[in-house]
């Protein structure tokens, strides 16, 4: 019976390995490939990209924080929680350091191969996309250091001005209209409108 449980054991640790591997060579490919090849990364936006986002990520939407954040924290909890465990068998004398390390390993390279694999089909992609600016033929001024100063001046002129328009609470703190996640929405709507590419 132990015979059995040190195989599938290792078979497990073998699957992590092969796993952590198969995604981190996918995360590489596309990086690469998102890289060097022009244009693809403007498709797998158009395709790849908001398609996730249109379904998982409304999905995830529901929750009233961040989920990314939560997986993040459950991973960092399951990885003390196997910790403790290691240790215990430790002095319990069940495993042996090069186990424990094996172990700890696989874990650790599964965990860091689905968060650069995450990372790259949401974000890492899209870092090689076409610039806003480019996509939507906006024309730049030169700008300098001074032009920069004085438009943050400008910006904080006109906030000073606006200020006393500002709802307050009793404490003195910001005070959001009800309707404020609403106008949010449809402001996202009409700048989607007006630049396809957001």
């Amino acid at each position: 019976m132990r015979n059995i449980e040190i195989k599938n054991q290792k078979l497990s640790i073998r699957n992590k390995f092969i796993i952590s591997g198969a995604l981190l060579g996918i995360s590489g490919i596309l990086f690469i490939i998102s890289r060097f090849v022009p244009n693809f990364s403007d498709i797998y936006y158009k395709y790849v990209y908001l398609t996730l986002v249109n379904t998982i990520g409304r999905v995830f939407s529901l929750f009233p924080f961040s989920v990314y954040e939560m997986i993040l924290y459950g991973f960092l909890l399951l990885i003390i929680f196997r910790i403790t465990i290691y240790v215990f068998l430790r002095f319990n004398r069940k495993l042996f350091i090069k186990e424990i390390l094996i172990r700890a390993l696989s874990n650790l390279l599964m965990y860091i191969a689905i968060f650069i694999f995450l990372n790259m089909i949401t974000l890492g992609v899209n870092s090689f996309r076409t610039d806003f600016v480019t996509s939507t033929g906006l024309k730049i001024e030169g700008g300098s250091e001074e032009k920069l100063i004085i438009l943050c001046e400008n910006f904080k002129e006109k906030l000073n001005e606006l200020d006393d328009n500002v709802k307050r609470d009793e404490n003195g703190l910001l005070k959001l209209d009800e309707n404020v996640k609403e106008n949010g929405i449809e402001s996202m709507k009409n700048l989607g409108s007006i630049y396809p590419d957001l």
